[in-house]
């Protein structure tokens, strides 16, 4: 700012003047040279300043902005901050794998009842397939296979253990439906290392899935 106060002085005075002498020229190109180069050199500090002031600011309003809004909810919720946050990172994993790929093996495709479920749970990577086709399924980034034995549509014991069979431990197993004599602590044994749940009631199902897809 001196520098530049100076040059307007400067060119006041030289305005001022009909004509420039001779032996001032040198000390003016000095000058004008000097001014360009503390002109360019506090241009680019001032730039560089900028954009560190505006991304600092930004990242320190945003933390605390994110600080004050967790502070309010844990007061009105009756919770510490940490239980809050906790809290969160768990509705986060939770949302996480119901992402995960879930294989339905019935004997038909598209049930509603079960479909209504999944998509009223949350559940959006599932697909059907027909156990009649198990023999040539490949599995293909599947974490679950959910044996769907429907009350019109059931699934015999030969066929559920057939799966059992195609796939020993690759995947985890959630049975759904009616049936509450399958010898499932004699399937572990068969199958030793399976991961599989057992669930009748359509409330339940939710927690069940996720009980399995939070182990494997």
């Amino acid at each position: 700012m001196v520098l530049v106060l100076g040059m307007v002085m400067l060119g006041s005075w030289v305005w001022g003047q009909d004509t420039i002498p001779q032996s001032n020229i040198p000390t003016l190109n000095r000058i004008a040279g000097e001014y360009d180069f503390w002109k360019l050199v506090f241009g680019i500090a001032a730039a560089v300043l900028a954009i560190w002031s505006f991304f600092g600011l930004k990242f320190f309003v945003k933390t605390k902005a994110e600080e004050w809004i967790l502070q309010k909810i844990a007061k009105e919720a009756n919770l510490t901050v940490e239980n809050l946050k906790s809290a969160i990172k768990e509705y986060a994993h939770i949302a996480e794998l119901k992402k995960k790929k879930i294989l339905i093996v019935s004997a038909a495709e598209g049930q509603q009842t079960l479909k209504k479920v999944l998509d009223g749970c949350g559940f959006s990577n599932f697909e059907w397939v027909s156990i009649s086709g198990v023999t040539n399924i490949v599995l293909q980034n599947t974490d679950l296979l959910l044996l769907n034995d429907d009350l019109e549509k059931p699934l015999s014991r030969d066929q559920i253990e057939s799966v059992f069979e195609k796939f020993k431990t690759t995947v985890a197993y959630q049975y759904f439906g009616p049936k509450n004599d399958l010898p499932i602590a004699a399937y572990r044994t068969t199958y030793r290392g399976i991961n599989l749940g057992l669930c009748n009631s359509a409330d339940r199902l939710e927690t069940g899935i996720l009980s399995l897809l939070k182990i494997i």
